[in-house]
C-alpha cells in the first residue's frame, strides 16, 4: 500500500523558512523581512506579535538604519493591530 507524501512547501513557504533561518542568526534584514512575513501571512500564518517582535529587533540593530522597521513598527501601533493582545500598562521599550 502506497503512503501519501505530503504536498511540498509552497516558494513562499521555503524562502519564509530561508529567512526565518537567517533571521534566528541576527540578520538585520532577513528578521525585518521575516517581520514582513508575519504581518502579511506570507508563506506563514499571519500573526502581529511575532511581526512586531522581529520589527523590534530590525530597529535595535545599531549598525543599519532601516527606517521600513521604524515606519511599519508605527503602522502596526496606528493600525491598533497590537491593541488587543498588549497590555497598556507595558509597552514595548524601542531603542530607535
Amino acid at each position: 500500500m502506497k503512503t501519501a507524501l505530503a504536498s511540498p512547501p509552497t516558494r513562499s513557504k521555503r524562502v519564509t523558512l530561508v529567512t526565518a533561518e537567517a533571521a534566528e542568526q541576527g540578520d538585520g534584514h532577513a528578521q525585518y523581512h521575516l517581520g514582513t512575513c508575519y504581518a502579511k501571512g506570507i508563506g506563514i500564518a499571519p500573526d502581529a506579535v511575532e511581526a512586531l517582535k522581529w520589527f523590534v529587533k530590525t530597529a535595535e540593530h545599531e549598525e543599519m538604519s532601516y527606517a521600513f522597521a521604524d515606519y511599519d513598527l508605527g503602522r502596526l501601533f496606528t493600525e491598533s493591530v497590537l491593541m488587543a493582545t498588549m497590555p497598556a500598562s507595558k509597552p514595548p521599550q524601542l531603542n530607535c
